[in-house]
């Protein structure tokens, strides 16, 4: 648990710090401390829908620095997730032969939370909010879609935010998926 605290303190701490220095570098782009924050997380999460972009040149290597930070964040949660599916999940399920049902279940859930929190937020159809959620939750971040709204920006400040984790779990067993069997896996088994 404290690897997850650790995580999470480190996470804020680095919305903090880019919220201010993008307000700093990129008084044009970023109006207000919530501009700030909606770009910090957006680039963190490596998401990057393209409607708020750097344009100094310091707001660029910024942004790259972030954005670097944010990979190791997600490959960090990836390896916390996948620990705590071994520790506790694994065990309540008695199998790990499961993966399928349990990332179907996390998807569908994710997607369905996704297209609520949009289809409400921005008043966008299910189909468009189920599509930009996924397309949030896996940081593809296409940039056909952008919310407008304030109220659009929150919701994907906090989807974007918390759909790291269970993304990270869909991550992981589709991982494990494609290399189970593979003469790698072999090998450790020998």
């Amino acid at each position: 648990m404290s690897e997850i605290r650790r995580l999470v303190t480190t996470t804020a701490t680095i919305i903090s710090l880019s919220t201010i220095t993008f307000s700093i570098l990129e008084p044009h782009q970023i109006i207000s401390p919530f501009d700030g924050l909606y770009f910090s997380v957006i680039t963190l999460t490596t998401v990057g829908f393209g409607d708020k972009y750097p344009s100094s040149p310091l707001g660029k290597v910024f942004t790259m620095m972030l954005s670097i930070l944010g990979l190791g964040i997600f490959q960090a949660l990836v390896d916390v997730v996948g620990q705590w599916r071994d520790r506790y999940l694994v065990p309540i399920l008695r199998s790990k032969d499961k993966p399928v049902r349990d990332v179907g279940f996390t998807l569908i859930t994710l997607i369905l939370f996704g297209s609520l929190l949009f289809s409400i937020a921005e008043g966008w159809s299910i189909q468009d909010s189920a599509y930009f959620s996924l397309v949030t939750a896996t940081t593809v971040g296409y940039g056909d879609m952008v919310p407008e709204s304030p109220t659009g920006k929150i919701a994907a400040i906090i989807y974007a935010l918390l759909s790291l984790a269970p993304m990270a779990y869909v991550v992981g067993e589709v991982k494990d998926f494609l290399l189970s069997g593979t003469s790698t896996e072999k090998a450790k088994e020998e």
